[in-house]
């Protein structure tokens, strides 16, 4: 429980220091869409693929304890 605790904290940081705000927008749409509530993808709005893909694979990183959340 701790760990999925320390998960949601880092991917909170994590989406707080990005500072393309259609990526943070996209990033939080994400967060509460997919990892909070299991829905599909949210719509990418203004961030390219490559932009959203690399938010996806951040955080499905920190999920998985294999990065500090770095941005």
């Amino acid at each position: 429980m701790n760990d999925l605790l320390t998960a949601h904290n880092e991917i909170r940081r994590y989406i707080d220091r990005i500072r393309n705000k259609s990526k943070r927008d996209y990033a939080e749409r994400y967060y509460q869409q997919v990892i909070r509530n299991g829905l599909p993808d949210p719509d990418r709005g203004g961030v390219s693929y490559m932009g959203a893909q690399a938010v996806r694979l951040h955080i499905a990183a920190i999920m998985k304890g294999e990065t500090d959340g770095a941005v």
